[in-house]
């Protein structure tokens, strides 16, 4: 889970690591405005770390890493 203040955006995202608990979802990302909720976007991304937000742009790491901009997608 992370927030940028800066876009008022709560992003949520599963990670396929090998230290999550067997029941936890291992992709996907989706993104809500903070302030009231709302859903803006998700996807079905693979990511196998934690995600990393600078400005509009996230960071991943699958093989190799992937940048995402949080706003457009």
């Amino acid at each position: 889970m992370n927030y940028s203040e800066e876009h008022d955006v709560v992003l949520q995202a599963g990670s396929a690591a090998s230290d999550r608990a067997l029941d936890e979802v291992g992709k996907g990302m989706v993104a809500y405005r903070g302030e009231d909720g709302t859903e803006l976007w998700e996807n079905d991304a693979s990511c196998s770390g934690p995600l990393m937000l600078h400005h509009d742009t996230i960071y991943a790491q699958p093989n190799p890493g992937m940048a995402l901009n949080l706003i457009i997608l």
